[in-house]
């Protein structure tokens, strides 16, 4: 489900990959992506190479000679698994699956991906338990009460995406109490 910080984690992942200094890491967002010519031109891009005639062919080419282990991030993978989409789409990963060996994917979605045949790590992300969206409520806007913060807490259902807006919407000057009631 939206909001629960998927691709707030990915990224995180990636940043603390390319710290390491071992890893390459390339983010590409495939929200309203349209087909798989404008993901394949979105990765060529992020690998600063030119978009040639044939660009799915020159991506596949390009991710098989790859010096370094790569971490590509496919973000947001939704309007691609859209009917029309799914095929070419998982088509194309399972290709450079298969082929470049230094190359893996993060893919982040609402829908779990389960029919790709390929070697792959499911994570789901839950809601966060009470503490710990507690936690981040008061991270976010400090001066809402213990008790108020429980409340809202319970009402926003450990969302973390639903818990910033409560907090954006108390730091606007919206009274805590006024929200629960």
């Amino acid at each position: 489900p939206p909001g629960f910080g998927k691709s707030a984690v990915a990224i995180q992942v990636g940043r603390e990959l390319v710290s390491q200094g071992k890893i390459d890491v390339f983010y590409i967002t495939l929200k309203s992506m349209r087909s798989l010519n404008g993901m394949v031109s979105s990765l060529l891009g992020a690998l600063q190479i030119l978009t040639g005639t044939d660009p799915i062919q020159q991506v596949k080419h390009c991710l098989r000679t790859l010096s370094n282990h790569t971490i590509i991030i496919l973000d947001n993978v939704d309007d691609m698994l859209l009917p029309e989409k799914k095929d070419g789409f998982c088509n194309f990963v399972k290709s450079v699956a298969q082929t470049a060996s230094r190359v893996k994917f993060m893919i982040t979605s609402r829908q779990v991906i389960d029919f790709l045949s390929v070697n792959k790590l499911p994570v789901c992300l839950d809601s966060l338990c009470p503490d710990h969206a507690k936690e981040l409520l008061l991270t976010l806007e400090s001066r809402v009460s213990e008790e108020d913060a429980e409340q809202l807490v319970h009402y926003c259902g450990g969302v973390p995406l639903v818990l910033r807006t409560t907090a954006a919407i108390l730091a606007k000057g919206i009274d805590a109490k006024a929200l629960i009631s």
